[in-house]
């Protein structure tokens, strides 16, 4: 029997223990979207909006699209993927018009004042998360007001009409590479009410009323560029609540030390270098600070640390990780050991040497007790120094440090 060229498949069944093979009705294969790379024809629009009605639609290879195919294709009834398409003109936006769905247009990265204007005028909601600019303000209000998350990979900048409209939607949104960030709306808006990390990658500059505005609510910031940090916008952010990564600042000033230091919750704190002036003692206010700090601590920029930080350093309840101390010095380890020992948990992962001799910093370590009392969530208070240390002491000192309840290698529970 022959049943000619079917692509749909065939069904089998059992008759009296007799295998039968029925021939389905043939029909005509779907177009195969994965391999189209223009549509031009509205027929063959038409055709594809026939086929795959009920399910979105996705042309990852289709550059090219006329504007008769897309008007055909706006009358799809779900979403619709063109991530290939580069180039967008106005008649072709406008051929968009009367989509009521998502159009995802990924590929492109400028817009002209008609295209944009197009793009406003339909009922699309629009997915553009490569732009490089975005300066039509009747567009930004219409991405606004979409109930969908806008997230712009590669806009460096907005000016202020636009970032107004922005923030005055409902919209969630994402601004990565923004270098800077002075608008307290935007700020507001890219919280999206604390539900995800907030992560600047090259944010440059930050103002003191959108510093202020990012501690409406808790939400985790991360600043991986952000190198000057004015004490008037350390002021503006005092109180914030979450994970505050500033582990690339410069030159950080003790006033604005101290602001960054009422951080509830962990600090990455970089720039500390400044803090420590030779034959100087460093700001009561940031001692203070530092002590009263209810979070774990990151420190970079310290190499040498003098007594009353040590000792400030000692009293904290929560970890500490000094990540530029590659000696510990007696200074440091008597800091850390008086008064019988730390608080909290210290950690010197990148430490490749303890002074010895006339000043013995391994003596001083050895002299902690361990402090009485429950264990906390941390683990009992201990000093961290790295494995690898180990290989670099003399054996009979790595043995007592390995024998000492508050001194470890690795990490306090064990290698």
């Amino acid at each position: 029997m022959s049943c000619g060229l079917v692509r749909s498949g065939f069904a089998a069944f059992l008759f009296g223990g007799m295998l039968t093979i029925v021939c389905p009705v043939a029909v005509a294969d779907r177009i195969n979207l994965a391999a189209l790379t223009e549509l031009e024809d509205a027929k063959q629009a038409g055709r594809i909006v026939k086929e795959y009605k009920g399910e979105t639609l996705e042309f990852p290879q289709v550059g090219r699209l006329s504007p008769a195919a897309a008007e055909v294709l706006a009358k799809h009834d779900t979403d619709i993927e063109l991530n290939a398409v580069r180039k967008l003109d106005a008649d072709l936006a406008a051929a968009w018009s009367g989509f009521k769905h998502t159009l995802l247009l990924h590929g492109v990265t400028h817009l002209d004042d008609q295209t944009s204007a197009a793009l406003a005028a339909g009922s699309a909601t629009l997915s553009l998360e490569n732009l490089e600019s975005l300066t039509h303000v009747q567009l930004a209000a219409k991405l606004a007001k979409q109930a969908n998350f806008l997230r712009f990979r590669r806009l460096t900048k907005i000016e202020k009409p636009v970032a107004d409209a922005l923030s005055q939607g409902i919209c969630g949104l994402a601004l990565p590479m923004i270098e800077t960030l002075d608008h307290a709306g935007i700020a507001t808006k890219l919280l999206n009410d604390g539900t995800f990390p907030c992560i600047f990658e090259r944010l440059a500059v930050l103002e003191p009323a959108a510093g202020k505005a990012l501690c409406v609510v808790p939400c985790d910031l991360y600043f991986k560029s952000l190198t000057k940090m004015p004490p008037a916008v350390a002021k503006a952010l005092e109180g914030h609540r979450g994970v505050l990564d500033v582990d690339q600042l410069e030159g950080l000033d003790p006033a604005a030390c101290a602001s960054l230091l009422t951080n509830n919750g962990p600090l990455d704190l970089g720039g500390c270098d400044t803090l420590v002036v030779p034959g100087q003692p460093v700001p009561p206010a940031v001692l203070e600070a530092f002590s009263g700090h209810q979070g774990s601590l990151t420190l970079g920029g310290l190499a040498n640390i003098p007594l009353d930080l040590a000792d400030a350093i000692r009293q904290r309840q929560h970890h500490t990780t000094l990540t530029d101390v590659a000696f510990v010095t007696a200074v440091l380890a008597g800091g850390l050991a008086g008064k019988g020992g730390p608080n909290g948990v210290v950690w010197l992962p990148h430490a490749t040497g303890i002074e010895q001799g006339q000043n013995n910093a391994a003596q001083a370590l050895l002299m902690i007790k361990p402090r009485p009392g429950p264990v906390g969530a941390l683990g009992p208070a201990a000093i961290i120094l790295p494995g690898e240390l180990k290989d670099k002491l003399p054996e009979a000192l790595t043995v007592a440090i390995e024998k000492h309840a508050c001194l470890h290698f690795n990490n306090q529970f064990g290698p």
